[in-house]
């Protein structure tokens, strides 16, 4: 009772590896081993998975000495045949050459393990969605006839523009990126464009305006919308 107190399952082994007794103290690992009772009588050697026999090997070396208290994860079959994840620790007991086997059941760290697998690939899959979604939305960003601007929606300064509007405002600047978008247009017209911007910034939505670009430029429609991406 002392023993299977300790653990989720101990095994008494006498000095040839032979089972000589099995108490389970989780009863739900009890239940995965139902015909455990015919273990009685086998080498322990031949109840757990072939990949795992080395292991159980060296637990039981030298009556279960040379472990020095190590433990080690072993598949141990159940009653329908599933490998069930124990991981267990061998150590002698008197002086007959037996040994008690101690065993912890691993099948919850298991479920967490396979859990954390399904998440991150999971995230693995969004994230490849995620980067095609951006690669697509890059090259219609570049390949647009129609000049693109990308805005800060605190500052409104240009934070993208596709090769067409490079284009378009190369009279009005230098440099377009990192310049509130204000600035390349009319004097006359700044006002207008702010109230478009703000509106849109507040209410999601504002109405086309007709503006002249800085240093007469030519009159251009301003068409605006708001998106979301990561980081806000």
């Amino acid at each position: 009772a002392l023993i299977s107190a300790a653990a989720d399952i101990a095994l008494i082994l006498d000095a040839e590896g032979i089972i000589r007794d099995v108490a389970f103290s989780n009863e739900e690992l009890a239940g995965e081993f139902t015909a455990h009772g015919s273990w009685l009588g086998q080498p322990w050697l031949e109840t757990v998975a072939k990949d795992s026999r080395p292991k159980v090997e060296e637990l039981t070396r030298r009556g279960g000495a040379s472990s020095g208290g190590r433990w080690r994860h072993v598949n141990q079959i159940s009653a329908e045949g599933a490998s069930v994840p124990i991981l267990y620790s061998a150590a002698p007991i008197g002086t007959a050459g037996r040994i008690v086997v101690f065993g912890r059941d691993l099948r919850p760290v298991s479920q967490l393990q396979q859990r954390l697998v399904e998440v991150q690939q999971s995230m693995e899959r969004d994230y490849s969605r995620l980067r095609q979604a951006e690669t697509r939305y890059r090259l219609l960003f570049q390949m647009s006839v129609d000049p693109l601007l990308v805005l800060d929606a605190e500052s409104f300064r240009v934070l993208e523009a596709n090769p067409a509007a490079q284009r378009l405002f190369a009279r009005a600047t230098r440099r377009l990126p990192g310049r509130p978008l204000p600035e390349v247009f009319a004097t006359e017209d700044r006002a207008a464009l702010q109230a478009l911007l703000g509106s849109l910034r507040s209410a999601g939505r504002a109405d086309d305006l007709r503006a002249r670009l800085a240093e007469e430029g030519p009159e251009v429609m301003v068409s605006a919308s708001t998106f979301r991406q990561e980081g806000g």
